[in-house]
């Protein structure tokens, strides 16, 4: 095989590749697209509607060793805490920082 067959026959796998790529790389028909929810400026979701709303909730640890978790609903600004270090220790509501403000 000379220099040239050879190049053609790797420029030829490459392209082969980006094709099978390009083609395995595409959803599947069953695949629903993510489509983040529409909301019209101003307007929040209400409480009551269902949790089940992708990123919502938001999870983060604080304190020292990251003992406490901090739980916030993004719709409202709701926020929760809990120290992970007490048995007893319960969910303390710490309440909306925008709706504190807005007061």
């Amino acid at each position: 095989m000379n220099t040239r067959s050879a190049f053609a026959l790797g420029c030829c796998m490459i392209a082969g590749c980006l094709i099978l790529g390009a083609f395995f790389g595409q959803p599947l028909s069953a695949q629903q697209p993510y489509k983040p929810p529409v909301r019209q400026p101003g307007t929040t979701i209400a409480a009551s509607e269902p949790a089940t709303i992708v990123g919502r909730y938001a999870v983060a640890t604080a304190g020292a060793q990251n003992k406490a978790i901090v739980v916030v609903d993004t719709t409202t600004g709701r926020c929760w805490m809990k120290w992970t270090d007490f048995s007893t220790a319960q969910w303390m509501d710490l309440g909306s920082p925008v709706l504190q403000k807005s007061k």
